[in-house]
């Protein structure tokens, strides 16, 4: 069975309201207008990345580079403080830019600290 999508749905739902006679046109042209733009939104999915998630890939990049060339874990902090190009970045921006890393950085619970390392 494939996944439905709204736009079947409502391609389906117009299809079988049509024939049924009397019913009330206004309702199908509406059905038939959402599903137009059901089908607009889905086909811009290809979108350029937003500001916020342009800085959070560069700073991930950052972020690597820092691990990698340390030889032991790393809390926030010390991450924060190891390079000059994340003056300015909060401990709660570095927290949500590791968190989109979850794949490559590993967090190890250390006392009532997290560290983190490569995986």
């Amino acid at each position: 069975m494939t996944k439905i999508t709204y736009t079947v749905a409502l391609s389906t739902a117009i299809a079988t309201l049509s024939a049924i006679e009397g019913f009330d046109p206004e309702v199908i042209a509406k059905l038939d207008a959402l599903r137009v733009q059901t089908e607009k939104r889905n086909a811009t999915e290809n979108r350029k990345p937003t500001k916020a998630q342009a800085l959070t890939a560069s700073l991930a990049d950052v972020v690597k580079e820092v691990l990698a060339a340390s030889d032991k874990p790393l809390t926030i902090a010390e991450i924060l403080t190891a390079d000059e190009r994340f003056a300015g970045v909060s401990n709660q921006k570095m927290a949500a830019v590791l968190r989109s890393m979850a794949d490559s950085v590993t967090k190890v619970p250390d006392k009532r600290v997290n560290r983190f390392t490569l995986a």
